[in-house]
């Protein structure tokens, strides 16, 4: 399956985030990650789930069991409160104008974080969104799926601010 998704994070705490000889500063709150998997979606969308599962205290794992880092939000999903992915298909790429509609409505791109074979200078694939929870959210992307008519599939991975979700 083709197609594009967006991972919808809280951060608990401030966090400073060092990324291939990059830092980024991260205020605490709520921030959508856009994305795209032009081969093989399901395996993209399970690899982030694992990822922040993995990182769950309860489940004693070592740093060592992580999986390895090998994009930007690599590096932050395990510092996550809760997440939320929210995956569509399509035949093209989508997270770059997932971000510039995004931008459009307030949200604010973090630069230069998961864009760095991005050729249409969007800003970022990560933004900071003014929102009080994952379901507040997932519902600044549905004007974004509707216009482009795309069905959207969502899963969750935490509930600890997940809100209302109103399908």
């Amino acid at each position: 399956m083709k197609g594009g998704y967006a991972l919808l994070i809280e951060l608990d705490n401030d966090l400073v985030l060092n990324v291939k000889r990059k830092e980024f500063l991260l205020r605490r709150g709520f921030y959508l990650y856009s994305g795209s998997a032009l081969s093989g979606l399901e395996c993209r969308v399970k690899r982030h789930m694992r990822n922040f599962k993995k990182k769950n205290p309860i489940t004693n794992l070592k740093e060592t069991d992580l999986i390895k880092h090998h994009w930007h939000i690599d590096y932050l999903i395990p510092s996550a409160a809760s997440m939320a992915i929210v995956y569509w298909e399509c035949q093209f790429r989508t997270e770059c104008l997932l971000v510039n509609f995004l931008k459009e409505e307030g949200a604010e791109p973090i630069r230069g974080f998961g864009n760095t074979d991005c050729k249409s200078k969007c800003g970022g694939h990560l933004l900071k969104c003014d929102t009080g929870n994952i379901s507040e959210t997932i519902n600044l992307i549905r004007p974004f799926l509707k216009k482009m008519k795309l069905q959207e599939y969502v899963m969750f991975q935490s509930s600890t601010s997940i809100g209302n979700i109103n399908t």
